[in-house]
């Protein structure tokens, strides 16, 4: 008789846990999406700078004047190709300046939309992300060279 009242207690309260499981879920799974969207628009966010770093590296350390072509060509192939940069790849615009002073720098920027995935459901559903990166020619100059 002792062990039948035990028995009756347990039951409701796996009922009571399994309701409170159920109401938990959706908030944990929506949470831990918006952890992931926003940890996924800092990686896009460090690869892209790392791609512009490379284009006025690349356009600063030649000999020669590098033409704005290269330096594009440059970001967009130190950009993966993947579905995750593709968004932010195809629409990217990205400049190619000259910073005027004794000596010279040049400014490489780019600007483009990365779109999330999970942050949609709460109204989220782009981030426009733009990263440059200014570097002193490596050369002796005195003038900004023509960039074409």
């Amino acid at each position: 008789m002792f062990s039948s009242r035990k028995t009756r207690g347990r039951n409701k309260t796996k009922g009571q846990t399994l309701v409170e499981v159920t109401l938990i879920i959706p908030f944990l799974i929506f949470l831990v999406g918006a952890a992931v969207d926003w940890g996924l628009v800092f990686f896009v966010s460090h690869v892209v700078q790392n791609a512009v770093r490379s284009g006025a590296r690349l356009a600063v350390t030649q000999a020669t004047p590098v033409s704005g072509t290269t330096v594009k060509n440059e970001v967009r192939r130190v950009m993966p190709d993947t579905p995750l940069f593709s968004g932010f790849r195809n629409t990217a615009t990205i400049s190619v300046t000259c910073v005027a002073g004794t000596p010279p720098f040049l400014k490489v920027q780019t600007t483009g939309v990365f779109s999330f995935y999970f942050m949609r459901m709460m109204g989220f559903s782009t981030i426009t992300l733009t990263r440059d990166a200014t570097m002193k020619y490596e050369r002796d100059l005195t003038a900004c060279p023509t960039i074409t």
